[in-house]
């Protein structure tokens, strides 16, 4: 790329900010797919329609030195054309195979994500781009959510959107650690039961890491708040909720940790 005469170098940039800008809206598009879910499973046709999204993706992330982006959209396209041969027209996804799609939906997004945050960093021509979900986007804090169960989840990201917050989901532990390696976020909230790792290890595993050790932790559970929040507290967590989650009152309680996380922050600075 280097060694390219400086109008091919700009020719590939404007390609690749338009590339940037084609990942930007699918993020879009994956999130009111995911939202329409909370309504309607989703049918045949649904999954037709995902599926052109994601085949579009496949191929392309190599041009552009993105292997991740392809590899992400050939999983999903696999896994949507297994269910699509299995279904009648105007068939829906029984709760199980949801579940499936959304986490591999999410997956793709969180891919998409990642690379549009990696180029915004560490691409000086691009460095302006608005793109969709950006941490720190228009001052505003940016929280992370840990949770498995894509229903919870999505409940959570919208209430917090609402609010004025970015959110970005992670569906298990080890994706949350590997997003925490690229992006600082503001608040990871974090749920106790987790498949593999679960809540606790996380939060014993951000709290060890001198990089991560400021970031304030809001844990969440269906166990006894009692046991859970001491357990918690000991661990390094700001607070602990019960679920099912009361959104009011996780709303002020999420409003005090960043309000005495930017206190602490602003007196360690003087």
């Amino acid at each position: 790329m280097d060694d390219m005469p400086i109008e091919y170098q700009q020719a590939f940039n404007r390609l690749k900010r338009t590339y940037i800008q084609r990942l930007d809206n699918t993020i879009r598009i994956i999130d009111n797919i995911l939202d329409l879910e909370q309504y309607n499973p989703p049918t045949r046709e649904d999954l037709l329609r995902a599926q052109a999204l994601v085949h579009g993706l496949c191929g392309s992330g190599t041009t552009f030195g993105f292997p991740e982006i392809t590899e992400a959209a050939r999983d999903a396209d696999h896994f949507l054309d297994s269910l699509i041969k299995r279904m009648q027209p105007g068939e829906a996804l029984n709760q199980e195979m949801d579940r499936q799609y959304d986490a591999v939906m999410i997956k793709v997004q969180d891919v998409c994500r990642g690379v549009c945050r990696q180029t915004r960093l560490e691409t000086p021509e691009f460095a302006n781009m608005n793109i969709y979900d950006m941490p720190g986007k228009d001052g505003q804090p940016h929280i992370l959510i840990v949770e498995d169960d894509t229903h919870v989840a999505s409940v959570l990201a919208n209430n917090l959107r609402a609010q004025g917050y970015t959110v970005q989901v992670s569906a298990n532990a080890e994706d949350a650690l590997h997003y925490l390696a690229r992006v600082r976020p503001d608040l990871v909230i974090v749920d106790m039961v987790l498949k593999g790792m679960d809540g606790i290890e996380l939060l014993y595993q951000i709290k060890q890491n001198s990089e991560h050790l400021d970031i304030p932790v809001l844990m969440m559970s269906t166990r006894n708040r009692n046991e859970e929040d001491l357990r918690c507290m000991r661990a390094g967590a700001e607070a602990f909720v019960q679920k099912p989650v009361d959104l009011e009152a996780m709303n002020v309680t999420i409003k005090d940790i960043l309000a005495s996380h930017a206190v602490s922050l602003a007196s360690s600075s003087t």
